[in-house]
């Protein structure tokens, strides 16, 4: 057996192993687990994120980050109302809201 009837051979084996029932669960989970992060844990992390700088666990220094991170919320809540009203009312539940009064200029 020459060197390409082992490659072929070896080939043949890899893509027959990703045919299998079990793989495909695999595949399965792994979707199902990015498309419930993306839509649900990202967006129910802002509170916990928020509310650690409140409490300056979460440093200035630390302010790029948490900008490129917010991003893509901060994006949809400027795009839809309903977003929005519901960000404020899901922040309302960790971070008290700000009632000090606010300077004259």
């Amino acid at each position: 057996m020459d060197l390409d009837e082992c490659v072929e051979m070896a080939l043949g084996r890899i893509f027959a192993m990703s045919e299998t029932p079990q793989r495909r669960m695999g595949a399965t989970f792994w979707t199902t687990l990015a498309l419930f992060l993306a839509l649900f844990a990202y967006p129910l992390s802002v509170g916990p994120v928020f509310l650690l700088i409140e409490r300056d666990v979460i440093t200035e220094a630390w302010d790029p980050a948490v900008d490129i991170y917010l991003k893509p919320l901060d994006w949809a809540a400027s795009r839809s109302r309903i977003v929005r009203r519901a960000m404020t009312w899901y922040m309302g539940l960790w971070v008290e809201p700000d009632t000090s009064p606010k300077p004259q200029v």
